[in-house]
């Protein structure tokens, strides 16, 4: 019987494991494509010939969040002013950015350029509580 009971609560374990209940559900409306990597939500932004993909991307109020910024020819710095973010993005290289959001909204983000007539790149982040 104690076998039984061990074995079934087991197979409950793994069919919980499988099903990936162990991870916090993605926040609600996130247009970028994200994932729990680490205990972090990650998501990746590719910043390429001035323009931002993706520009709107939503991380969970109080969760640990981090940006990848994939830059192929983009050299500057990204910042979210709200957050106290700032980052250097350079050609060819991905930063990674790292920070808990502590309030809810919706926040500009941006990249701007170092390279003479670049233009500012602006997207949202939305923090959902």
């Amino acid at each position: 019987m104690t076998r039984i009971a061990l074995l079934v609560g087991l197979m409950v374990l793994v069919a919980l494991a499988a099903s990936g209940c162990g991870a916090p559900p993605a926040p609600a409306g996130n247009e970028g494509s994200g994932q729990y990597v680490n205990g972090a939500w990650q998501v990746t932004i590719k910043a390429s010939k001035n323009a931002l993909q993706p520009n709107r991307v939503s991380v969970r109020k109080g969760d640990d969040a981090r940006i990848l910024v994939a830059s192929t020819d983009v050299a500057g710095t990204f910042t979210i002013d709200a957050f106290n973010v700032k980052a250097k993005v350079e050609p060819g290289k991905t930063s990674r950015i790292e920070f808990t959001p502590g309030r809810g909204g919706d926040f500009p983000f941006r990249i701007v350029g170092s390279t003479p007539g670049a233009a500012e790149m602006k997207g949202t982040l939305v923090v959902v509580p």
